[in-house]
């Protein structure tokens, strides 16, 4: 489970790099494209359904606003739609603060990967933003 967790940690780091080279111009977007759609059903359908018994609601939440958060990505290639990045970036970074006041009801030290998630959505929304 915690090689898991890295690999998560992981993919959104490439993501960001990857989306970073492409605003540059040296990777073409649809190959970004393709790369964020499988990225996006991993994170919420894939996962929901290979990890049935051990799902959590706060598990849930997280991944649905990863993967709403990759899908907007896609979006943000063809319609920059900068009201509803910011929004969605305020739903992420709320949920980030929610992850990180109640951590120690939420089993202390479980959840540091996904605040370490979101803040990498944060991060891809905002080089939407700007």
């Amino acid at each position: 489970m915690k090689k898991i967790k890295l690999y998560e940690n992981l993919i959104l780091l490439v993501l960001v790099i990857l989306y970073f080279v492409t605003l540059k111009g040296i990777i073409p977007k649809y190959i970004v494209i393709y790369i964020l759609i499988g990225f996006c059903f991993y994170f919420f359908p894939a996962k929901f359904y290979l990890m049935r018994g051990a799902y959590k609601g706060i598990d849930l939440a997280s991944d649905l606003i990863i993967s709403l958060g990759l899908a907007l990505l896609i979006v943000g290639f063809y319609w920059h739609l900068i009201s509803v990045f910011s929004v969605f970036g305020l739903l992420n970074f709320a949920f980030m603060v929610y992850l990180a006041l109640h951590n120690d009801r939420l089993e202390r030290g479980k959840y540091y990967h996904l605040i370490t998630n979101h803040f990498l959505l944060l991060f891809l929304l905002s080089m939407l933003v700007f």
